[in-house]
């Protein structure tokens, strides 16, 4: 996709290796959507139709409980900004390696999520984001999962919202089968939701505890 002369030749260093999809991108285009842990950058692939549509169905539901309350619900286009973590993400042995892949290649140590859903909650109404996320510790956090990042999911970002301390995380594979991380005692355990053939899965928010997701999609 890029020419290696031509990377050589950006003075400022904005083409980076994605060790997602294995090829370089240019971060000065806005049309590109990234994560970036340490020095290193992972591409987001545009989302299939049910994906997105899977999400849209959670947001809505989400929404409507929060409308009088003081949390939002936010989409992957806020994500989360973890900068003030990273002295301790450098030690998490998961991701601690992608603070030495590409360093020096270009100057910003940073670390940012793009998850799916986030819920921020903010007790005066007041809510800040920055360029790279919101900068506060999720109330939660939900991923639907793809076949290029199930792995991601239920690997090093289950490492990083348990080290951060997010109250709650969900892992949603499909429809009708999904993981639930609940944080006890600085660890997540994990109970799983599943249901067969055309049944409803129905999933209770361990955070809000009136509200149940239905999954009837």
């Amino acid at each position: 996709m890029v020419v290696k002369n031509v990377v050589e030749k950006l003075p400022s260093q904005r083409k980076v290796f994605d060790f997602r999809y294995k090829q370089e991108i240019d971060l000065e285009d806005e049309t590109i959507r990234y994560e970036q842990i340490g020095y290193t950058i992972f591409a987001m692939a545009t989302p299939s139709f049910e994906h997105e549509r899977l999400i849209v169905k959670l947001l809505k539901q989400l929404e409507d409980y929060l409308e009088d309350k003081s949390c939002k619900v936010l989409g992957s286009n806020i994500g989360v900004n973890l900068d003030k973590f990273i002295p301790q993400l450098k030690e998490l042995f998961s991701v601690k390696e992608y603070f030495e892949k590409q360093k020096g290649r270009f100057k910003d140590e940073r670390v940012f999520l793009l998850s799916d859903i986030s819920i921020q909650c903010e007790k005066d109404g007041k809510y800040q984001s920055t360029p790279f996320g919101y900068p506060k510790v999720p109330e939660m956090v939900i991923e639907v999962s793809s076949p290029s990042n199930w792995r991601d999911d239920i690997g090093y970002k289950k490492d990083i919202y348990e080290l951060i301390g997010v109250p709650e995380y969900w892992v949603i594979h499909n429809k009708q089968n999904i993981s639930v991380y609940l944080l006890k005692d600085g660890k997540y355990v994990s109970e799983d939701y599943k249901v067969t053939d055309d049944d409803i899965l129905e999933v209770p928010v361990s955070s809000f505890s009136d509200l149940i997701i239905k999954f009837d999609v």
